[in-house]
């Protein structure tokens, strides 16, 4: 999705503690955000693709298990609140211009990605890229944004 050296040995990459729903970042402060299995443990999973297109600047990278994927064999994992098939995953960004989505599949001992979503993936993946698209965020900002 981007380039390995923009994560690899940079000194400014930091880790922050806080509500997913309601994040203490500043708006447009993060360049690239990646949100990896995350979303299927959430009640409101609309709201927090909201909260992180808010603090990201560039791109948003979100992955989720894919439901109808080979790992799943007709078990719900009791983790889980809420999982997506391909149909639902697309519908949850359908609100965004400009993104790509892509699909992962284990093959020959790795994980590979792949363009495009497939039913027959492990888990799906979307990149929404800021440059074109609008901000959804409807809520007020946080302190640390006044």
């Amino acid at each position: 999705f981007l380039d390995k050296n923009l994560i690899k040995n940079n000194e400014n990459n930091e880790v922050i503690k806080g509500d997913i729903e309601n994040l203490p970042i500043l708006s447009k402060s993060i360049d690239y955000l990646f949100c990896f299995e995350v979303i299927e443990h959430l009640k409101h999973p609309e709201q927090v693709i909201k909260e992180l297109i808010r603090v990201a600047k560039k791109k948003v990278v979100i992955g989720s298990v894919n439901k109808e994927g080979p790992n799943y064999k007709g078990e719900r994992n009791s983790f889980h609140i809420k999982e997506f098939n391909t149909t639902d995953f697309r519908k949850l960004f359908k609100m965004f211009t400009k993104k790509d989505f892509y699909h992962s599949k284990y093959l020959k001992g790795k994980f590979r990605m792949y363009k495009g979503l497939d039913k027959n993936g492990y888990c799906n993946y979307v990149v929404i890229n800021l440059d074109t698209n609008h901000s959804v965020s409807s809520r007020k900002p946080s302190p640390l944004e006044v």
